[in-house]
């Protein structure tokens, strides 16, 4: 009972409990409720050691599972309110990895874990914890039950400032909680909106970030899809220049999401988003994606000069900048996608009598 001998027992548990075989063992003893007790103590280095041995196990789903069976969300959650930072951390690490499971973030959720990581990224501020904060987020927001609730709860507000911060991983997370979050119901993107999101998005799709561009784009994407009133607020805040210059960056991904961001905002009756996109730069940038080796590019392209085509001033012009060829051209060489993309777009051309003779040709 020597408390010396306690506490360096308490330290080398932490690097134990990382072995799945020792995880199996505690399991089949009832052995994990000392840790309980420990994550109690009045004694720093043995709730540090406690923080340590529950984010160390949480790393598999054997250690996730006897955690959970032992009761230990509770202390795991009232952990990352401590004063001490590194019992914090590893805290925050540990619900990070119990949101990243599909099996085990529901239990997170049921004992407050949105509401508990929410007050942490808020008011600490150390980097580790607004890492995996914004890593738990991302996790959380998958699901659509706990994605209604952070968006209830204003959520997307605190990961707005976590994707500003200054480490790159934390913005990587936040960037992809919020496309999570944006691909939500109609309901739930059209608040969003009224959130505020789309000044951040604006922000990060042009932040020198592959990563984090990619996930704004596709952001954009989700919020344009059936909302009027989100495609007349992605219009008023200036993010067609932005998109079509993103389809002229080398990386495919990017082109890619940023064409189905346009496309988002061209589909439908709405005649005002169509000519904004056809005015930015006279449909170059979409032909040139047309003309690109990669078949998703290619794809993406022919299928947005459709939408655009359905205006007929558009079309018009389309016919006169001598990019029909290439479109009868993909339509003989390209996959199904391309060739139902390009029958589209090459059907109304074909309303226009005057137009036959060069389909013909």
């Amino acid at each position: 009972k020597c408390p010396l001998c306690q506490r360096y027992v308490a330290i080398a548990m932490r690097f134990i409990v990382s072995s799945v075989e020792v995880q199996k063992s505690i399991s089949k003893h009832n052995e994990f409720a000392p840790f309980i007790v420990l994550s109690n103590s009045n004694l720093l280095d043995f709730v540090r050691s406690s923080s340590a041995v529950m984010a160390a196990m949480s790393v598999t789903q054997t250690g996730q599972s006897i955690i959970l069976k032992n009761g230990g969300m509770k202390s795991i959650l009232r952990l990352i309110n401590h004063l001490d930072f590194f019992i914090q951390r590893e805290a925050m690490r540990c619900v990070a990895n119990f949101a990243g499971s599909h099996r085990f973030r529901q239990y997170v959720v049921k004992e407050g874990g949105v509401e508990t990581v929410t007050v942490a990224a808020t008011t600490s501020g150390g980097i580790d914890v607004l890492r995996d904060s914004a890593r738990a987020f991302s996790s959380f927001s998958i699901d659509n039950a706990t994605r209604s609730i952070m968006i209830a709860q204003e959520v997307s507000k605190v990961i707005f400032k976590l994707s500003k911060s200054s480490d790159s991983q934390t913005q990587r997370f936040a960037a992809l909680a919020l496309c999570n979050i944006c691909l939500g119901t109609l309901n739930q993107r059209e608040t969003v909106v009224k959130q505020g999101v789309l000044r951040l998005l604006l922000f990060l799709l042009r932040y020198p970030d592959v990563e984090i561009e990619r996930c704004a784009a596709l952001s954009i994407a989700a919020l344009s899809l059936g909302s009027i009133k989100n495609k007349t607020e992605i219009m008023k805040h200036g993010f067609i220049a932005p998109l079509i210059s993103t389809t002229t960056y080398p990386d495919k991904n990017i082109q890619r999401y940023a064409v189905l961001a346009l496309n988002g905002v061209a589909l439908g009756e709405s005649t005002e988003t169509k000519i904004g996109i056809y005015k930015e730069d006279q449909l170059s940038s979409l032909i040139a994606l047309v003309k690109s080796e990669d078949v998703e590019c290619i794809h993406s392209g022919i299928y947005i000069l459709g939408t655009l085509a359905e205006n007929m001033d558009i079309r018009n012009f389309f016919v006169s900048s001598d990019a029909l060829h290439i479109i009868v051209e993909k339509l003989a060489t390209g996959s199904i996608e391309v060739k139902r993309a390009a029958s589209y777009l090459l059907g109304l051309v074909a309303e226009c009598k005057d137009y036959h003779y060069l389909l013909e040709s």
